[in-house]
């Protein structure tokens, strides 16, 4: 009996120690990997940061970095307030327009002075509007559920006069493809695609578990980011439930918008995701590439959304692409614009705001 017991307690001491190894092991190799050490790590690895970015503790997780200039490939940098810098200027003394939502308004792939944002600014100013800002606030990979809550926190009750909101995102249509019925609004490309709301996270994160240990930190990430058998890679198209659920779970980020924008005393603008390709020519032609569909729906719920609401609007900058031409027009095969493409869209925003009576202020 005694030599059982010795065996058992050889056999724990052994596990304990070797646990222990793994965990200095583990801090090491993260030291060296990261240059930091875990428990100083405030990046929370698990969600997808760039280096441009910090992490958050609110419906965003992430926003960009105040007073922050990128590498010089990148192009570009950001403001004391967080928001992209480039030709457009804004202030607490004039009406601002906002241009919200991700890489698409925000200018990835193209210089400050080339951003949509610039561009607008600048053809307004020649058109004689020279007592409106622009704020550029979009920021590269958000949802429609992130740049909401970004408009909630960093431009609502912040002191500057709005005017006009301007929204256009791809995702959630992208994540709608990925997850099929299992999508839920807080999804984002910033959290890499796991099914664990958002509330679910920041709760683990903070664990101490999470926050100082190595082998916590590696069970947890892997826990958090998920496993592909937890969701479809695709969703059905003739599924008219999905369909109903994502239009109406939108429609909830855009009401929280609507009020936050009309609090403001200011008019809500509304764009479609626009591809380097028309996504509703490839339907037309009997394309049964899924992403299209998903962003046929989060359009239709755009659209639906301003019909249905006295301060908001719709402009479908996919038809006017459809009839100008997309040559040239785009940086990539995905969804950003060229200089060419932010002029474009600009003068076609600013035609249709002067159309509808929209901006609040006579050119000079």
């Amino acid at each position: 009996m005694k030599e059982y017991q010795k065996n058992i307690f050889l056999a724990g001491l052994i596990s304990v120690v070797t646990l222990f190894a793994i965990e200095i092991g583990g801090h090491i190799i993260y030291r060296l990997t990261n240059g930091v050490w875990i428990w100083s790590d405030q990046t929370m690895e698990v969600f997808n940061i760039r280096s441009y970015m910090d992490y958050t503790d609110d419906e965003r997780i992430i926003a960009p970095r105040k007073d922050f200039v990128a590498d010089p490939t990148f192009g570009f940098a950001f403001d004391k307030a967080g928001f992209r810098s480039g030709l457009n200027q804004y202030d607490s003394r004039v009406p601002n327009i906002v241009f919200l939502g991700d890489s698409v308004p925000f200018g990835y792939g193209v210089y400050s002075n080339e951003s949509l944002p610039s561009q607008f600014f600048e053809t307004m100013f020649q058109d004689g509007y020279e007592s409106i800002g622009v704020i550029n606030a979009g920021v590269p990979s958000y949802s429609l559920h992130q740049a909401v809550f970004h408009y909630k926190y960093a431009i609502h009750g912040q002191g500057y006069p709005i005017s006009i909101v301007v929204v256009q995102v791809l995702d959630p249509a992208n994540q709608l493809n990925i997850w099929g019925s299992k999508w839920n609004r807080t999804i984002s490309w910033t959290t890499r695609n796991t099914s664990v709301k958002t509330d679910k996270w920041q709760k683990r994160i903070k664990s101490p578990f999470y926050r100082y240990s190595a082998i916590g930190r590696t069970l947890m990430s892997m826990q958090l980011q998920g496993n592909k058998k937890d969701h479809e890679l695709t969703f059905d198209p003739s599924d008219e439930e999905v369909k109903k659920m994502f239009i109406k779970e939108n429609t909830k980020d855009l009401e929280t918008l609507y009020e936050l924008v009309r609090s403001d005393n200011a008019f809500l603008v509304l764009l479609p995701a626009n591809l380097s390709v028309s996504y509703k020519q490839a339907l037309q032609e009997g394309s049964h590439q899924t992403l299209y569909t998903a962003i046929s729906y989060l359009n239709e719920s755009m659209k639906q959304f301003a019909q249905e609401h006295d301060y908001s609007q719709f402009y479908d900058v996919v038809d006017e692409f459809d009839r100008i031409g997309r040559d040239n027009m785009f940086v990539d095969d995905c969804c950003h614009l060229s200089r060419k493409g932010n002029k474009a869209q600009a003068d076609y925003l600013l035609r249709m705001f002067k159309q509808d009576g929209i901006l609040n202020t006579e050119p000079e």
